[in-house]
């Protein structure tokens, strides 16, 4: 790692030991940002109010962050063409598939219970490092859709995490998360951590939801409501609370009886790192990662094509 970062070279590409990995893959992991559907989700599907629609919406995103929160050991890259079915105890189903390997880029699709929603799209994540810190930088598409033909785009947070080589690491989010209703021109915009606010938590974040015009997206719409909260805890409209941590119940995750050969669960790196087989486990990762590089210059030798 030190000598990838002093050379200028993509830490995104350095082979990580099995032994800082925990026993999941990113595609396992991302999935679980779904647990907190149930509670937003089929209420924002029956809501007739756009504003009181966005407001859930809004608040189930940022819900979300929490699920994904302290995952210090790095989770297992996935593979090219790796794959990942989970089904949720609401009944709602999630696809993910890793369909670039460099730069990363995961592709997944949620179909909700009876139709209600639909929530797809694509993340790219990259990595910087500072002086005892990293940023995870993200980037993508992630659309939502209901059956009354609304779509939302769902904006995207930066991360980073702080004593990564000594002292007791830390997660945070940074920047701004966007919300946008193409339909009914409405916005939210949240900033993380806002740098001008003093005397509050790390995790506190503030913002608003406004009618814009989307002819002058960089103009500042009509505020319709404000809103505050931590990301770890909760999130409020105008002092209204839309979700408290402590009343919120995950939903359970689990496999579909029949698994893909491709799914993330079949990986044998994972099989062994799971059963704490650190020899084994290091192998395999090994086998795995050579084939993927040996395959890649096959596809570069035929199509001309890189990064994929």
């Amino acid at each position: 790692m030190g000598r990838t970062l002093l050379q200028g070279g993509n830490v995104m590409k350095t082979s990580f030991p099995i032994q800082c990995c925990q026993p999941r893959t990113i595609l396992e992991v991302a999935s679980c940002q779904a647990q907190y559907f149930h509670a937003f989700l089929p209420r924002a599907a029956d809501c007739k109010d756009p504003v009181e629609r966005m407001k859930l919406i809004v608040a189930c995103f940022v819900s979300s962050q929490i699920l994904t929160s302290a995952n210090f050991m790095k989770p297992l890259n996935p593979i090219l063409g790796e794959t990942l079915q989970v089904d949720f105890s609401d009944g709602s189903k999630a696809y993910l598939e890793q369909t670039c390997h460099h730069p990363p880029i995961t592709s997944f699709k949620l179909d909700s219970p009876q139709g209600l929603y639909d929530f797809w799209g694509f993340t790219e994540f990259g990595v910087k490092f500072g002086y005892n810190r990293m940023f995870l930088l993200s980037k993508g598409q992630l659309t939502l859709k209901f059956q009354d033909g609304s779509l939302f785009d769902i904006g995207l947070s930066e991360n980073k995490v702080t004593n990564v080589f000594w002292g007791d690491m830390r997660h945070e989010l940074l920047n701004t998360q966007t919300f946008v209703d193409t339909k009914n021109n409405l916005r939210a915009t949240i900033q993380y951590g806002p740098s001008e606010r003093v005397g509050v938590p790390s995790d506190y974040f503030e913002g608003c939801l406004e009618k814009f015009d989307p002819a002058q997206p960089d103009k500042e719409g009509q505020v319709l409501s404000n809103i505050t909260g931590s990301w770890v805890g909760f999130c409020d409209f105008d002092k209204v609370r839309y979700w408290d941590i402590n009343s919120c119940s995950k939903l359970s995750m689990s496999a579909p009886v029949t698994l893909l050969k491709s799914d993330s669960r079949n990986r044998p790196d994972r099989i062994a790192l799971a059963a704490k087989d650190i020899t084994l486990a290091q192998a395999e990762k090994i086998r795995l990662e050579e084939t993927q590089r040996r395959e890649r210059k096959l596809r570069e030798a035929k199509h001309g094509v890189k990064g994929h």
